[in-house]
């Protein structure tokens, strides 16, 4: 997956859902929602691999513990071609999901691009 795709992907998503994906009562951001929100992540995870083990760790833990955690083998083998080379990408847009409010999501999209040398999708335009 090319970074620009990635990004657009998730700028979408978030701006459309308007909302944090959230467990526990709202106290932690999740990948997956039981209201069927998804994360800045999340959204990126096919539905056939996302896996609930994965819940509770950053990207940037994940794949620091990929060969530790219990995941299953199309899952981990996603994870780590797919994603991990956007890790630094990756890991600001689950910041900006995870530290922000929802109302302050498209001006940070918007440094993130800048700062990936993305173009806006037109969401954010």
């Amino acid at each position: 997956m090319e970074a620009q795709v990635l990004f657009n992907t998730v700028a979408k998503h978030l701006m459309v859902q308007g909302r944090r994906a959230m467990a526990n009562q709202g106290q932690t951001c999740a990948y997956r929602s039981a209201d069927g929100c998804k994360c800045a992540v999340g959204v990126l995870i096919p539905d056939e691999l996302y896996d609930v083990h994965m819940e509770g760790l950053s990207i940037a833990r994940m794949l620091d513990q990929l060969d530790e955690l219990e995941l299953p083998a199309p899952l981990a083998q996603f994870i780590k071609n797919d994603l991990e080379p956007h890790l630094h990408l990756l890991m600001a847009l689950q910041a900006a999901h995870d530290g922000l409010t929802p109302e302050d999501w498209a001006g940070e999209l918007r440094r993130i691009a800048r700062k990936f040398k993305l173009n806006l999708p037109e969401v954010l335009q």
